[in-house]
């Protein structure tokens, strides 16, 4: 079997792996591995390309952004010379398109829909996105086509070493939110949180970490960041870690929070658990489903709800603890290579037909 692998979205981006673009360039890491895999980068043809009628094109990256890909996938199979599979990460651009530019999520409903119909396979990394992708192909009345949910790999950080970039934060007490600086995230009803629990005198001396690039429309946040009395004293910002740095500061924070509106998965989550950090996520999509045992929701848009439960671990350590031993115990991780091996199979069925 070999596989044809769109890379296009990683080898356009820039800066530490994060997203779409870290799953892709795992999954190429891991299956290259099993099987003969060649990855192209969309450049507007077909021309690079050789394939059979037994070979795979396989993507796991945002093919929306590449205007004419599609063309090439549903020649190939028109012509009956390959297989089609596709990772869909998430329906959030027609659930939420306020979210987004202006007409973004007509684009991606047109995309979608070329999508399932040229599809041998499509993946999805949670039921959540799966019951959200069924919804939209029976409101589309589009013809059925094999649809399985993997699991994501949440171990894949680097060893920690000593930086620069985080050295300020040297026994400091914090608590972390991973995530690009953007309305979807929710980074607003954290903030808000914390002006709560300042006045209240509830932070006692912790801080909050906040990790991410800026995304869409980020102006209003990175202001307040700036600006913002409260938050310049107890939030530290950084843009942009690499995997070393990444690993060193999940793991010393005291706990995780993630208040997203939607998401296709939560890889934050999963990989805060997987180095036995506790978690307060939010209560929506597939956040429920990473480790609802073991982590505490919180509605995503009401503040007062965040800074009690923010209160409560940081007035209560032993519960805390507690709920840091209970994650260190009983959170089983997923390695990178169990996810490979779980779409390798899903393809090898592909091809057997």
């Amino acid at each position: 079997m070999k596989m044809i692998m769109d890379c296009s979205t990683s080898s356009s981006w820039t800066g530490p792996l994060v997203g779409i673009p870290r799953v892709e360039v795992e999954l190429l890491h891991h299956l290259s591995q099993k099987c003969q895999v060649k990855p192209v980068v969309y450049d507007g043809s077909s021309s690079m390309w050789n394939w059979d009628a037994e070979d795979l094109i396989v993507s796991f990256g945002a093919t929306w952004n590449y205007q004419g890909w599609l063309d090439v996938v549903e020649t190939i199979k028109k012509n009956k010379m390959g297989r089609y599979v596709h990772l869909i990460h998430d329906l959030i651009p027609i659930k939420f398109p306020y979210l987004y530019e202006p007409r973004f999520d007509l684009n991606f409903a047109n995309w979608l829909c070329r999508t399932v119909k040229a599809a041998d396979l499509l993946l999805c990394p949670s039921e959540s996105t799966r019951r959200d992708l069924c919804e939209f192909i029976n409101e589309n009345n589009l013809n059925r086509v094999r649809i399985e949910t993997i699991r994501l790999g949440d171990v894949g950080f680097s060893n920690p070493k000593d930086s620069i970039a985080t050295a300020g934060l040297s026994g400091e007490k914090y608590f972390l939110m991973v995530g690009t600086l953007e309305q979807r995230k929710n980074h607003q009803v954290i903030f808000d949180a914390i002006r709560i629990l300042e006045k209240r005198h509830l932070l006692a001396d912790f801080y909050l970490v906040v990790v991410g690039r800026e995304g869409w429309l980020p102006n209003n946040l990175t202001q307040q960041l700036k600006e913002d009395e409260i938050l310049k004293r107890r939030v530290r910002y950084f843009s942009n870690l690499n995997d070393l740095d990444m690993k060193r500061v999940v793991q010393e924070a005291s706990f995780s929070v993630f208040p997203s509106i939607y998401e296709g998965w939560g890889l934050p989550v999963a990989e805060s658990l997987a180095l036995g950090v506790p978690v307060i996520a939010a209560n929506n999509s597939s956040l429920l489903e990473i480790a609802p045992n073991l982590t505490t929701h919180v509605d995503s848009y009401n503040a007062m709800a965040w800074a009690d439960a923010i209160a409560q671990w940081i007035q209560n350590p032993g519960v805390l603890n507690e709920k840091r031993n209970a994650v260190e115990l009983t959170y089983i991780a997923t390695p990178w290579e169990r996810t490979a091996d779980r779409i390798y199979e899903l393809m090898r069925e592909v091809i057997r037909g």
